[in-house]
């Protein structure tokens, strides 16, 4: 019997996770990308497989639960087995949404619509395998022949890649409320009768009265419409629908969703219910530091008497985002009494800290350059073989996400949407970013940078987003800034990419706008008698200069001097625009300090302003496109990104004051 090797991928996890709406539909895209790749490593039991990359330990529960989205195993068979893997990973796929549809829908009707379940959910998969045939005598030891073919393998894999898959189906209909791409199908209740779905394949199996009786069974079993029209029907046999179930709290009143994007939401979805939301994220730490307060109860009280007669309207509400103001104007508060409203706003005025925090965090890190590392390029001299080398640096990769998991999993106001490969992805309120970045630089650099691989680094991004922006809208946002700074700091070397190793801050208001700022993590700047890094710089020391709101001084120094980089050709030129900037700066700062009576001449002499001065143009020294060259653009953006930042903090910290108080 042949030995063979095969290399197994499963699309693009950022693609797949995308098209989600709610922070449930982001966390059940990972599993259920993790749960294919695991059922595609068992299906080679059979085969005597054995699993090369990665590093996995399935019976550490939180390992197998974020698998990365490939596998390269070894197996023994005479022929390839990759077409037959990929239809059981898409049975699999199929079984795996049917199962979760038993609960609500019978049998019969699920059978009668497998074929389109099938198309959609396939649609929404990209899968890619290389198969090889090994001579008797390979052995992962011998580095040369093992490294042929792993790069001829990912060679291969990427060709594949490249050719664009077009699916020969085509739908007619009303599209997803949240992907667009494919028809809805599961529809909610609430929807008007004219605006559900269109369904395809019924009528290829059905005559006339065989369809209706089918159309009286779905009715049986409230899952079709209740008020459905023969004639019309008769006259266009495509308006023929499957609805949701009425006792389903899956969908919000207005949803309509696809097969892919319902089976998001309803995966191991009683497990799931303490998923916490968008909302929960930024209001947590507001809401529990409000406790403190005496008037807390009285508003609490007149909070949960609005909110349980709002409950009686609309199925959409959450209980965390129905803390802000704004939203007891809503459509679902209409009809709650105006006198209720009026003492819960009584109430909540009363409290010492009114202003709810609306930003929360997605945190995203990347590891640079893994490919190449994980190909032997940056290996060097070291004298394992290169199979070695890769299993010890998954292992290592696996040992710092698995740290990430257990640190996250302490948190009871954040959310791991996923750890493993060479990605992270987290939701975490604002006010714990710098100890977050922090504990992943540290569990970086104690469980990753070792030895052969002290010269690895990741990249990360920081967006600071409005609770009311676009879910979906926001990933997108988040996947395209982290690969904007990593092209960013970017420079070949000979034949060497030199790492990355930065960083990008986002704020992303409700109707999704930004301002981004880049930066390189190991810059150093000087603190009184230490050097830090940027992020230090950033987080503790620029924003403790903004608690005494000078931050002003940047918007003048910005009207001064913005496009005046725009033509520099010459390093003369740069240095002369340089120089001047840091003058008016320092001018501008030392101004600031003066006309704020709110600041002790103590705490900021002469000396800070100097250092701050000196540590400002270090940055946009460091942080351009181009060496000898000035990002005025990106400069100024740091400003408003940390006034920002420091306005959110702000009131974090009144909550804390406030509560200590009380």
């Amino acid at each position: 019997m042949n030995k063979r090797i095969i290399l197994f991928s499963i699309g693009s996890v950022q693609n797949f996770i995308i098209n989600s709406r709610k922070t449930i539909d982001l966390y059940n895209s990972s599993k259920i990308l993790s749960q294919l790749i695991f059922k595609g490593i068992s299906f080679f039991e059979k085969y005597n497989g054995k699993l090369l990359l990665p590093e996995l330990e399935f019976e550490n529960k939180l390992r197998s639960e974020n698998i990365p989205n490939y596998f390269l195993l070894t197996y023994k068979n005479d022929a390839s087995v990759g077409s037959e893997l990929e239809k059981y990973i898409k049975r699999c796929y199929l079984e795996m949404f049917l199962s979760c549809l038993k609960k609500n829908f019978s049998e019969d009707v699920l059978e009668n619509y497998k074929e389109q379940f099938s198309d959609q959910l396939n649609s929404s998969l990209d899968i890619y395998w290389v198969d090889y045939k090994l001579e008797n005598e390979f052995t992962v030891e011998n580095s040369n022949e093992y490294k042929e073919i792993y790069d001829k393998m990912y060679k291969y894999l990427n060709s594949v890649k490249n050719v664009k898959k077009f699916s020969s189906t085509t739908e007619e209909g009303r599209k997803c409320s949240i992907c667009g791409k494919r028809n809805a199908i599961f529809v909610s209740p609430k929807i008007n009768i004219r605006y559900k779905p269109q369904f395809k394949y019924s009528f290829k199996k059905y005559k006339e009265n065989g369809f209706f009786e089918l159309l009286d069974k779905l009715k049986l079993n409230n899952i079709m419409t209740t008020n459905y029209d023969r004639q019309k029907i008769r006259e266009n046999k495509k308006d023929n629908f499957l609805c949701e179930n009425e006792k389903n709290f899956y969908l919000k009143d207005n949803e309509i969703l696809c097969a892919p994007c319902y089976l998001k939401r309803l995966y191991e979805y009683k497990r799931n219910l303490n998923i916490p939301s968008i909302a929960k994220i930024a209001v947590f730490h507001w809401l529990e530091s409000t406790k403190k307060d005496k008037k807390y109860q009285q508003y609490e009280k007149n909070f949960q008497k609005v909110f349980q007669k709002a409950l009686q309207k609309t199925r959409d509400l959450d209980k965390y985002e129905s803390r802000y103001p704004e939203v007891w104007q809503s459509k679902a508060f209409s009809d709650v009494d105006d006198i209720d409203i009026r003492e819960l706003k009584k109430s909540f005025n009363n409290l010492k800290n009114k202003n709810v925090t609306k930003y929360y965090c997605i945190y995203r890190m990347d590891i640079d350059d893994l490919g190449k590392w994980m190909s032997g390029k940056y290996k060097g001299d070291n004298k394992k073989s290169l199979y070695e080398y890769q299993f010890e640096l998954s292992k290592q990769i696996n040992n710092f996400f698995n740290y990430v998991r257990m640190e996250s999993n302490k948190m009871k106001d954040g959310l791991l949407v996923y750890a493993g490969g060479d990605d992270l992805m987290v939701l975490i309120p604002v006010y714990k970013i710098y100890d977050f970045i922090k504990m992943i630089s540290e569990g970086f650099s104690n469980e990753v940078k070792k030895d052969s691989y002290k010269n690895i680094t990741y990249s990360q991004g920081i967006f600071i987003t409005h609770y009311r922006a676009p879910l979906g809208e926001v990933i997108r946002i988040s996947k395209e800034e982290l690969e904007n700074v990593k092209k960013r700091y970017k420079k070949v070397l000979s034949c060497f990419d030199v790492p990355k190793n930065a960083s990008v801050i986002s704020i992303i208001n409700e109707g999704y706008d930004e301002r981004s700022v880049y930066y390189k993590n190991n810059t150093k700047y000087k603190i009184i008698d230490k050097d830090v890094k940027t992020n230090e710089f950033l987080f503790c020391n620029l924003t403790e200069y903004f608690l005494y709101e000078l931050s002003y001084y940047h918007d003048e120094l910005e009207s001064e001097f913005i496009g005046f980089d725009k033509d520099i050709k010459h390093q003369y030129e740069c240095n002369n625009l340089m120089s001047m900037i840091s003058v008016e700066q320092k001018r501008l700062i030392k101004r600031s300090v003066l006309k704020n009576n709110d600041i002790n001449s103590e705490n900021i002499t002469e000396a800070d302003i100097d250092i701050l001065n000196e540590n400002l143009i270090n940055f946009l020294n460091t942080n351009c496109v181009r060496e000898n060259d000035i990002d005025l653009q990106n400069y100024f953006n740091l400003f408003h990104v940390i006034r920002k930042f420091n306005s959110i903090m702000k009131e974090g910290l009144e909550c804390e004051n406030n509560g200590d108080k009380a």
